[in-house]
């Protein structure tokens, strides 16, 4: 970027790269110019259930692996939770327990945690006031990658989220299914939302 001033005017040249925009904001008492990267587009999914119940959903970034086992093994006795799935991300993890729960439940879950702080506050910011986890590619980075399957085999009387398991077992082969009651609802709400890259 090249700012120069003739007298009292300030000349701006800038050539926008590919994966650029600007914007100009003029106020009472100021006016400012951004260049700034342009979001990109990704799909997730929502941790809501057709019949309004939650799975939790949680979203650690920069941080080890141990982080995200400790949390899961005190959340895990303390609420009954089966297993859950880890996925690897680009920066973190991705965890998701398809037990259903109502979405106090959910938020005081993710709350005792050590995920990404912006994580806790998605639903006061998405327009559809729940949580999301990305499913797809983000730019050149690939989809979260499923791991393993995190905690013991125990709490198997609790009802799980059909659709959360098959929307998951259909983008990861061979995903383990964990035992439970599983519900008989189909449908998981897939959205499409900006990011930085």
């Amino acid at each position: 970027m090249k700012v120069t001033t003739k007298g009292k005017t300030i000349i701006v040249k800038h050539k926008l790269r590919k994966d650029e925009c600007y914007k100009i904001s003029k106020g009472t008492n100021s006016c400012n110019f951004v260049i700034y990267k342009r979001p990109i587009l990704v799909r997730g999914f929502s941790n809501v259930c057709e019949d309004n119940m939650q799975i939790l959903t949680i979203d650690y970034d920069n941080v080890d692996i141990n982080v995200v086992k400790e949390d899961f093994t005190t959340l895990q006795n303390q609420y009954a939770l089966p297993q859950a799935y880890l996925f690897k991300t680009n920066k973190g993890y991705h965890l998701v327990c398809i037990k259903k729960m109502s979405s106090r439940e959910v938020n005081e879950i993710i709350k005792s945690t050590r995920c990404d702080i912006n994580y806790m506050s998605m639903p006061l910011r998405n327009v559809h006031r729940s949580y999301i986890l990305r499913i797809s590619n983000k730019g050149h980075k690939s989809r979260p990658k499923y791991i393993e399957l995190l905690g013991h085999d125990k709490f198997k009387s609790q009802i799980l989220s059909n659709a959360h398991f098959i929307l998951l077992s259909k983008l990861y082969k061979n995903l383990p299914k964990i035992k439970g009651s599983y519900d008989r609802l189909n449908n998981v709400r897939i959205q499409i939302y900006e990011t930085n890259a």
